[in-house]
């Protein structure tokens, strides 16, 4: 379970990181 959470708040920061950059976020880290 906090895997899952810890997951969710990577792809949330990674979208909002590369959007401001002009990327799209990856699928996987």
């Amino acid at each position: 379970m906090m895997k899952k959470l810890v997951a969710v708040l990577l792809t949330a920061y990674s979208a909002v990181t590369y959007g401001h950059s002009g990327m799209d976020a990856p699928e996987l880290m």
